[in-house]
C-alpha cells in the first residue's frame, strides 16, 4: 500500500494548456484538464507499471493514445482546437 502511495502516474511533458492534476497511485487514476487553445505536441504520462495495471484514457479531446509498457509511459494525443478532462485510469 505504501509503494502504490508513493509511486504515483503524473505528466512527463504536456504542450502548453494541457494541467494534470495530482495524481493518485491508490486508486490509479490521473486527471488531465486541456484547454480548448492547447499548444501542439503529444501528452506523456508516468505510469507505475509495477504498482497498476496498464492505463486507459477517455476524453471527448483525445485523438488517441498508446502504452509502451517498457518505458511505463503512455502517449496521448490531442485533437486540435478541442478542450475536455482526460481520464486516465486502471484497465
Amino acid at each position: 500500500d505504501f509503494l502504490r502511495h508513493v509511486a504515483r502516474p503524473f505528466a512527463v511533458a504536456a504542450p502548453a494548456g494541457v494541467h494534470a492534476g495530482r495524481g493518485d497511485g491508490v486508486r490509479g487514476r490521473l486527471t488531465l484538464r486541456v484547454d480548448p487553445g492547447h499548444g501542439d505536441g503529444a501528452v506523456v504520462v508516468s505510469w507505475p507499471a509495477l504498482t497498476l495495471r496498464p492505463p486507459q484514457a477517455l476524453g471527448t479531446c483525445l485523438a488517441g493514445s498508446s502504452w509502451d509498457p517498457a518505458t511505463a509511459r503512455l502517449r496521448l494525443d490531442l485533437l486540435p482546437g478541442r478542450g475536455c478532462s482526460i481520464d486516465v485510469e486502471e484497465s
